[in-house]
């Protein structure tokens, strides 16, 4: 029982591990898309290829968000 229970602490440890590396990275891209969309909003109105980018990269800056709150919530379990 007592390396059961050591096995599942380390495994908690490793998934807690994993979540915040997975939450780190989300939120570092989140901000390279952010910088992307600043560049690009300008023109995004004037050609249709940086409009294509644009949304391309709100519809990734919304999958984004959806990962950092499920890596924050899985996190603070």
């Amino acid at each position: 029982m007592k390396q059961l229970l050591g096995d599942l602490s380390a495994l908690t440890s490793r998934t807690n591990a994993a979540e915040q590396r997975i939450h780190d990275r989300a939120v570092e891209r989140d901000g390279e898309v952010s910088a992307r969309l600043d560049q690009l909003r300008p023109t995004a109105m004037f050609d249709d290829a940086v409009a294509k980018e644009y949304q391309t990269l709100v519809m990734e800056r919304a999958k984004l968000a959806q990962v950092i709150g499920l890596a924050k919530q899985r996190i603070t379990e």
